[in-house]
């Protein structure tokens, strides 16, 4: 949940999966055939949900790879402005580059129906795009096929092409804003795109050398033209993401604020940069009202954003709208199916609010994907104590300690709720010693297990002293039911401007 959450587990990619079975012979078919023997009829499909999959460059320099990667984001990105069309994130598809797994096999596991192969080639023209449309349900067929000549000064344009063609040949709705998007052509300078694609690459490495030299690059496209959001946003993302999953970027979270202030001075469509403000507007400045107008434009621009609709469903859920909450979750794992973060907070949420047998499969979908994720271990351990199920929820509790002590507390619950008073006050103590704020929920957490109002409530008070980024959703927090009625929690929870 939260900030927190995004630093609790590994980004494994998944190994080995080869796509392109024969990348240099699609390249061939796709770089001789016309226009007019490449389209498809298409039929309209029912819930297009659409997984755009990469493929290395063919016959590029090894260095240029930040184009192809940025071709495929930007691909992503365009279609999933589209509401009608449901895009799995960048995050799930780019597991699959270079798979040798068949187009029907990916879609079942991402979930998909709709399959769009792209690759950037060069030649001896210069580069080029390749872009394939196949439907995998009810049957694989190829719906339209295109090559295009790769000039970055065209490319935003080159984006919205391909997504129109797209949309076309899926026969998917879209509005008329849509379509005025769609129909808007983007020129960007050349240089500036490139220094763009180059910065955002290396800074998401989110290694020290990459971040700064990344924030180089983006540093070099704001000289190149100051009034081209872009540069602004890359910059915002970056710092957002070192902010919550590494520690290569001090005072990370106000200098990503600053600079998506600025990009959407300069383009006020940018779903990202919302979602960067409503990060900081709930969880650093406890402003609810703005936090969620922030995140609501971000899904209106762009609805297939997963960390968009997973920080709108802990809104959801800190404002006390469970359902549209959990709803929220579920769409961001539709989204982006193979990423533990998704999946394993949607475990969190069920177990934040009392749904502990819900809290179980999610949990262990969770540790499926990704063995070595301890919050997963957290809310399965949790569930299980909960459920009566001591022996398992100790169990559980201790596996995930040994991977990352983040979530140590949990242990503690568990003693506490199988009667082990002793084991738990000795967590507790442990604790304490550590003088690390991130503690202070879990310690109040432990003490309401033993039952113990006026400890509960001296670390809930402490929580709210040193901003702890959870105290926001404290009134939701099922483990706090002991303290519902006192005052002293009302007080604090009322300071948020919450419903009800």
């Amino acid at each position: 949940m939260m900030k927190k959450i995004f630093v609790t587990g590994s980004r494994k990619l998944f190994s080995g999966r080869i796509f392109f079975t024969s990348l240099s012979l699609f390249a061939i078919v796709i770089l001789t055939c016309t226009l007019s023997t490449c389209l498809r009829e298409g039929r309209a499909i029912e819930n297009p949900s659409i997984a755009v999959i990469p493929a290395s460059n063919s016959m590029c320099d090894p260095a240029m790879e930040y184009i192809s990667e940025g071709m495929h984001d930007a691909i992503i990105n365009e279609l999933g402005n589209i509401n009608s069309l449901l895009v799995k994130s960048k995050t799930a598809t780019q597991n699959y580059l270079d798979s040798k797994l068949t187009g029907q096999q990916i879609a079942n596991e991402l979930g998909a129906n709709i399959i769009v192969k792209e690759s950037v080639v060069c030649t001896d023209e210069g580069m080029r795009l390749l872009v394939q449309l196949l439907q995998i349900i009810p049957e694989e067929k190829e719906l339209w096929s295109n090559t295009y000549d790769l000039d970055l000064s065209k490319s935003i344009t080159l984006q919205r092409d391909i997504t129109k063609q797209i949309v076309k040949y899926v026969k998917a709705n879209v509005s008329t804003q849509e379509k005025i998007h769609l129909n808007t052509e983007r020129p960007v300078n050349s240089e500036l795109y490139k220094k763009y694609l180059q910065g955002v690459f290396y800074m998401n490495k989110l290694t020290r050398n990459g971040f700064e030299q990344g924030v180089r690059y983006l540093n070099d496209a704001v000289a190149i033209d100051p009034e081209d959001p872009l540069p602004y946003l890359g910059l915002a993302l970056g710092y957002h993401n070192a902010g919550h999953e590494s520690n290569v970027a001090a005072d990370a979270p106000r200098i990503a604020k600053k600079y998506a202030l600025k990009a959407l001075e300069l383009d006020s469509t940018l779903a990202e940069a919302y979602i960067i403000l409503a990060s900081d507007y709930i969880y650093e400045e406890w402003n609810m009202i703005e936090g969620g107008k922030a995140l609501r434009h971000a899904i209106d621009i762009n609805p297939n954003v997963a960390l968009g609709r997973y920080h709108l469903s802990w809104y959801l859920t800190i404002t006390e709208q469970f359902d549209e909450g959990e709803e929220e979750m579920k769409k961001a794992v539709e989204i982006d199916p193979l990423d533990p973060l998704y999946i394993g907070n949607l475990a969190l949420l069920y177990e934040w609010t009392g749904n502990w047998k819900e809290a179980i499969p999610s949990a262990l979908k969770t540790l499926e994907l990704d063995p070595n994720y301890p919050m997963a271990y957290f809310a399965l351990g949790c569930a299980y104590a909960e459920l009566g199920m001591h022996d398992k929820s100790i169990e559980t509790h201790k596996k995930g300690i040994s991977i990352s002590a983040d979530y140590k507390h949990g242990l503690g619950v568990a003693y506490a709720h199988a009667g082990m008073k002793k084991e738990a006050l000795e967590i507790a103590a442990e604790l304490e010693k550590t003088n690390n704020p991130w503690y202070t929920w879990g310690l109040a957490e432990i003490f309401a297990a033993l039952g113990d109002k006026e400890k509960t409530m001296q670390w809930i008070e402490v929580a709210y002293a040193q901003r702890h980024e959870f105290v926001v959703a404290f009134k939701t927090n099922s483990a706090f039911k002991i303290v519902y009625d006192d005052p002293r929690f009302q007080g604090i929870v009322n300071r948020f401007g919450l419903p009800g």
